[in-house]
């Protein structure tokens, strides 16, 4: 200030305190239902698990099982596609440290092995089968059935998981997604016994990449709000 500078305080009371007149704050969200407990998980989850099973056996009792399910070669990796499918169930949606979800790198990593075990274990027994170019009308059958026996698995797990993936939500749901089309992927390797790369590869592990798109957006819109 410069000298002989004075202070005009006169017109103070007319400049307007901001925190005086806060504007109102916006009333807080209520879920419109309450969010479920430990024993209502528990139990839905039970119960979906076996209406999921229940309607993929009907599916399969329908389309009838392929004549050479006894051959090893048929037998040990459908058993081992269920296998992984369990036990990355288990790290998708089972607690970890704590009782905390697991971090999402492990989801994350069951996204990509799930579709990475299927190829694996799928190639050893179309290597020596002949191979014709793939046909849309030929495989589209085996995709819409296998869609169909995943479409009820997804929908439980829907209804199951809604409001309960509390971390990753996303990737939660591709995975979960992703385990559903892999149930699908079982149920028509049971039933069609084409062996050809081209039509195992894409119409019986299509459905788990539609899976896994499918539950991506469904875990970001529902899993957790």
């Amino acid at each position: 200030m410069e000298d002989g500078e004075t202070f005009d305080l006169k017109g103070i009371d007319e400049i307007p305190d901001p925190l005086r007149r806060r504007p109102p704050l916006a009333p807080a969200a209520v879920p419109a239902e309450p969010s479920p407990t430990r024993a209502d998980r528990q139990r839905r989850s039970a119960l979906g698990i076996v209406a999921a099973v229940a309607w993929v056996l009907g599916v399969i009792a329908h389309l009838g099982l392929r004549p050479d399910l006894g051959a090893p070669g048929v037998a040990l990796p459908l058993a081992a596609w269920a296998m992984v499918g369990a036990a990355c169930l288990a790290l998708v949606v089972g607690p970890g440290e704590r009782g905390m979800p697991r971090a999402a790198r492990v989801v994350q990593a069951v996204v990509i092995l799930v579709p990475a075990a299927f190829v694996l274990l799928a190639l050893p027994a179309s290597l020596g089968a002949p191979e014709v170019p793939f046909s849309w009308p030929k495989s589209g059958r085996c995709v819409t059935w296998a869609s169909v026996i995943a479409a009820v698995p997804m929908l439980v797990a829907t209804l199951v998981f809604r409001r309960a993936l509390l971390g990753a939500p996303a990737w939660r749901g591709a995975a979960i997604g992703a385990l559903c089309g892999l149930g699908g992927t079982i149920g028509i390797h049971l039933h069609c016994g084409t062996l050809e790369t081209a039509h195992v590869l894409l119409a019986h592990g299509l459905p788990m990449a539609l899976g896994a798109a499918l539950g991506a957006g469904l875990g970001a819109m529902g899993g957790r709000v």
